[in-house]
């Protein structure tokens, strides 16, 4: 059975199917257990990319029976669980027992903010602290997959809530770190026009357009 997903669910599946097999490998464990868990885990990423969602969770479920309170298992069964769109309740009481086991913090954050937007929340970010323009050392030197996936989420949840100014500055670090990520651009330019700044908004258009394989998209906009 193929399951339709709503589009950020989409992006939040995108997401975290892109990490590594294991970020952070479970605690007691057993090399036996953990080959066990890597092959289910593999097939039901190859369901979920396939479209075929409750194969997969069936599978993640599985898995997190091997290691029940590892946070990257139980973060694969949740991220099914908003596809399937669970009620509100259950996802936030899991996402924060999550957030409290998995120790690096990078990953269910981005989760966590992606499923608010798909929520439909007001002020999607409410609670959040606009960005500091990244250190000078970061200038140029490229930016992760990762940590691109949450600028562009902070930016989003910024831009709903009508926080313009910070959503402005998130694109600014993303490009600030690395100029060839056009759709930080184009949404830079869209925002400086909306503001006010048309000049600004003109220049990064040209400058997409220079870059890109179709200018024309950028010529017209």
């Amino acid at each position: 059975m193929i399951t339709k997903i709503k589009p950020i669910a989409i992006a939040v599946l995108l997401v975290f199917l892109a990490f590594p097999a294991f970020p952070q490998e479970p605690a007691n464990r057993d090399s036996a257990q953990i080959s066990e868990s890597a092959a289910l885990l593999e097939q039901a990423d190859r369901l979920m990319h396939a479209g075929k969602l409750f194969a997969a969770t069936a599978l993640y479920q599985q898995a997190k029976t091997i290691f029940p309170t590892w946070w990257y298992t139980l973060a694969k069964v949740l991220v099914t669980k908003i596809a399937q769109k669970a009620d509100f309740q259950t996802i936030t009481q899991e996402l924060a027992k999550i957030e409290d086991l998995e120790p690096a913090g990078d990953y269910v954050p981005l989760i966590r903010l992606l499923f608010m937007l798909d929520a439909g929340f007001a002020d999607p970010a409410m609670d959040m602290i606009p960005t500091n323009m990244p250190p000078r050392e970061q200038e140029g030197r490229g930016i992760d997959a990762l940590t691109l996936q949450m600028k562009l989420a902070r930016a989003l949840a910024f831009e709903r809530s009508e926080r313009y100014q910070a959503a402005i500055r998130e694109y600014q670090s993303i490009l600030y770190m690395d100029r060839t990520v056009q759709v930080a651009r184009f949404k830079l330019a869209a925002l400086y026009k909306r503001v006010g700044r048309t000049q600004e908004a003109t220049e990064l258009m040209q400058e997409g357009a220079t870059l890109s394989m179709f200018p024309a998209r950028w010529k017209n906009n």
